[in-house]
């Protein structure tokens, strides 16, 4: 079977969490004796209107350039230039089947354009895009939209963002957007979100109920194996928290901070904080909560340091502000044996099982509350450790999604 994965970006450029699902799954394949290749968009948009080819652990990475002064936005829908370099490369490769995993960075009508040459299509839902053109539904870096926002609304978001477009035109485009991406999805053979909340949320918006939305939780694309790592010790005081994935506003660092400024006894607590970002307004922001507390910036870290944080770390903290479709650090913590305390906003409440619990979505009052119960009574957390969880098994997803394919 010749497979082609389209999505926004990839690997080496970028490593988030669906580029590196993409690559984990189309190396899965490739190993599978499928031909295999990837179309991607690019940051690099030094070469516009030119596609560059590489190759990445074995596999052909076609990347499309962008000409900025003819699509800079994603609210964009109409690109006819790069719409015919698209058309061109689907020509080329002659896919029996493509898995859409992103729009942005390539064109809006992707599916649209491979159903013409008779090409398969299943599209996966990594994030919110189709709803929003700044991906997350959020307005800013820490408020959610809510279920009845308008294109009057979204238009008022985006405007400074395309130019000060009036904002009655770009109201008309943003629903122009949101009907051209329900029009991609009725054309698609199958839909997939990467978890339950995520399909929630979207049949709860109108227009998304028609496509038969079907969640198909991902795991953790490599590095696992599937396997659990031991945890520490018996946890004792300080109790030693960790956080990665970078210092992000959307991830909520600062929440936790303000918890810890919260805790009766902020002693009874070390944090360690992982991931890029270091340097920027949001770390000064973070200092300052920091300030007189045990809590130490690592910057961005290896692979094999991620291996070493469940005999290292009593327990990890993920107060994401974003609607998390999936969340790839909560399935690592579980995996590595750690209790997780997170948000009760979007996916990772529905895999934490026995092994964690969630606090409201932004409520540093009740992360601080739980935080000093389980500083009162640290075998609680041993026995969050030993507690069954509920984290993706990403063979057992790739086997499914193989299933879907033949079934196509």
């Amino acid at each position: 079977m010749k497979v082609l994965h389209a999505t926004h970006l990839f690997p080496p450029e970028s490593r988030g969490g669906t580029q590196s699902y993409v690559a984990a799954l189309a190396a899965h394949q490739r190993e599978r004796g499928w031909a295999v290749t990837v179309l991607s968009g690019t940051p690099d948009h030094s070469r516009a209107g030119t596609t560059s080819c590489d190759v990445h652990h074995g596999l052909e990475v076609r990347r499309l350039h962008r000409d900025l002064a003819t699509e800079g936005f994603s609210a964009d829908v109409g690109a006819p230039a790069l719409e015919g370099r698209v058309a061109a490369e689907l020509d080329a490769l002659g896919p029996d089947l493509i898995h859409v995993h992103h729009w942005n960075g390539l064109v809006w009508n992707l599916v649209a354009l491979a159903k013409e040459r008779g090409i398969r299509v299943v599209v996966t839902l990594h994030d919110l895009y189709t709803t929003c053109g700044r991906f997350f539904r959020m307005p800013d870096a820490r408020r959610f939209c809510a279920d009845d926002v308008t294109f009057e609304d979204c238009a008022r978001c985006v405007s400074a963002e395309v130019g000060g477009m009036d904002p009655a035109a770009l109201a008309t485009v943003l629903a122009e957007r949101f009907r051209r991406y329900q029009d991609e999805l009725a054309r698609a053979d199958a839909v997939l979100c990467v978890s339950e909340a995520q399909r929630r949320l979207l049949e709860g918006l109108p227009g998304f109920g028609d496509h038969g939305l079907r969640a198909l939780p991902i795991g953790i694309p490599g590095g696992f194996g599937g396997r659990e790592t031991p945890g520490p010790a018996p946890a004792t005081l300080p109790l030693r928290l960790v956080n990665w994935g970078g210092l992000d506003p959307r991830k909520g660092v600062h929440v936790l901070l303000e918890a810890l400024r919260l805790v009766p006894e902020p002693t009874r607590f070390r944090v360690d904080l992982h991931g890029g970002g270091l340097g920027g307004a949001y770390h000064r922001e973070l200092e300052a909560l920091a300030a007189g507390r045990d809590v130490h910036f690592h910057g961005r870290y290896a692979d094999e340091a991620l291996l070493r944080f469940g005999r290292e770390y009593d327990l990890a903290v993920f107060p994401f502000l974003a609607f998390e479709t999936y969340g790839l650090v909560v399935d690592e913590a579980l995996r590595l044996g750690m209790p997780v305390l997170t948000a009760d906003h979007g996916a990772p409440p529905e895999r934490l099982g026995g092994r964690g619990a969630s606090f409201p979505r932004g409520d540093a009052a009740a992360l601080a509350e739980r935080l000093d119960a389980l500083a009162a009574e640290p075998s609680r957390l041993d026995a969050m450790r030993a507690a069954p969880h509920r984290a993706g098994d990403f063979e057992a997803h790739a086997d499914a999604i193989e299933a879907l394919y033949r079934a196509l």
